[in-house]
């Protein structure tokens, strides 16, 4: 009905002739008490309509409508329906959006508040900075997955196989995976941060030999991407196994591999600062630390459900093992 047109209005001209229409139709429709014999017969004041009748409830509701078009065509600003989700639906609408990047797609969680993703920076503006930035996160986000699985495995095989091999484990003090805070980096061998530099340089001058970088820039091409909409970013075109086809053939898309990417790198970013402030906080590894707090979490079930027995006056009879731990130490 026109209450349903009127919810899906998107321009204010349209609202302000739907309230035109409106008002005709209440005013048209309203009982007026006056005698249909003598028309032009004056009325006098209890003739007219009472304050609270149809006719004052429509046409304060008619104004109302008004002063919506009113405040709205005041403000000078038409709220955009958003053309995707928003992470937080009360923000508006990030600008990037109007870059009608082809490839964003699960990844694009429509989180942007202080437009970042345009704003001046070292790469330049616009889709420089929106390009760029891209490329920085999947190379981010590949590190921190590396440094995740990194960190969880030293610290659980390091000991074991340095034992074995007559070597130092090389973890920082509680057999901690060696980070900025624990002061662990300065027990790493010598040969390894120059190591590190060396092969992230190799990785980075591959861009550059591909001509995918910005040559004209203040680097000479050196960090800076071209914009180029459509090229996946963190593309090197290695690929040394073919999986792409394969993966291809069996229905997944390039575009789907490369969201998954990008959260996977997201989580794996939060998940390696998340250790990060566990093992600075607790000095405990980060496993032995989550195998101590499903410990006590248990711990903590098992006494609620004593109190409440304690408190019913049951009496629960006590479950022997089936096959006690004690026999397979």
């Amino acid at each position: 009905g026109i209450w349903a047109q009127a919810f899906r209005l998107q321009d204010s001209t349209d609202l302000q002739a739907l309230c035109k229409t409106m008002a005709l139709a209440f005013l048209a429709a309203s009982p007026v008490n006056q005698d249909v014999k003598s028309p032009a017969a004056p009325r006098t004041t209890s003739q007219l309509p009472p304050p609270g009748g149809a006719f004052s409830s429509n046409t304060a509701l008619v104004a109302g409508l008004a002063a919506v078009v009113g405040l709205g065509k005041s403000s000078g600003r038409v709220t955009r329906k958003a053309t995707a989700p928003l992470a937080v639906p009360v923000l508006p609408e990030p600008r990037y959006r109007e870059l009608k990047d082809p490839l964003l797609g699960e990844c694009d969680v429509g989180f942007d508040p202080l437009d970042l993703a345009l704003a001046p920076s070292p790469f330049g503006t616009g889709q420089d900075t929106y390009y760029n930035y891209r490329e920085a996160e999947v190379k981010h986000g590949r590190l921190a997955m590396l440094a995740a699985v990194g960190w969880l495995s030293s610290e659980e095989l390091q000991a074991s196989v340095a034992q074995k091999w007559g070597l130092a484990d090389g973890l920082a003090k509680g057999e901690l995976a060696p980070s900025l805070l624990n002061g662990g980096l300065s027990s790493l061998p010598t040969w390894f941060l120059p190591a590190v530099l060396l092969i992230s340089a190799w990785i980075e001058l591959v861009p550059k030999l591909q001509g995918k970088r910005d040559a004209t820039g203040w680097d000479q091409g050196v960090l800076r991407y071209k914009p180029q909409p459509g090229r996946f970013p963190g593309d090197l075109s290695f690929d040394p196994l073919s999986l792409k086809p394969s993966l291809m053939a069996m229905g997944t898309s390039p575009e789907k591999l490369h969201n998954a990417e990008v959260k996977h790198g997201r989580a794996a970013m939060l998940g390696v600062v998340g250790f990060v402030i566990q093992e600075f906080v607790t000095k405990v590894p980060v496993l032995d630390e989550d195998q101590f707090s499903a410990d006590r979490l248990v711990a903590s079930i098992d006494k609620g459900i004593d109190a409440v027995d304690q408190s019913l006056g049951l009496q629960i009879p006590t479950i022997p093992e089936p096959f006690p731990f004690s026999n397979f130490v």
